[in-house]
């Protein structure tokens, strides 16, 4: 049996550069980011523009990216 983990990263170093959980597990690999939909912060617009300008250079990264990275935007 392989391992697995899970990973709360928010309020963590890690949390800037890789996401709010990690989830790790024999096949599946998922960056989770938790956002208020009361939030609509600049930074976040800048984050997605900085990523989606990296991602232009390889196309098959963005579909990688698709699949693995998710963004959950929660109501109260």
């Amino acid at each position: 049996m392989l391992p697995a983990s899970v990973n709360l990263l928010q309020q963590t170093p890690e949390d800037k550069a890789l996401c709010d959980v990690l989830l790790s597990f024999p096949g599946p690999l998922r960056l989770i980011e938790f956002k208020s939909a009361a939030n609509r912060s600049d930074k976040e617009q800048a984050r997605f523009r900085k990523l989606s300008h990296a991602l232009t250079c390889k196309k098959a990264l963005t579909t990688l990216s698709h699949r693995i990275h998710w963004y959950v935007e929660t109501t109260p």
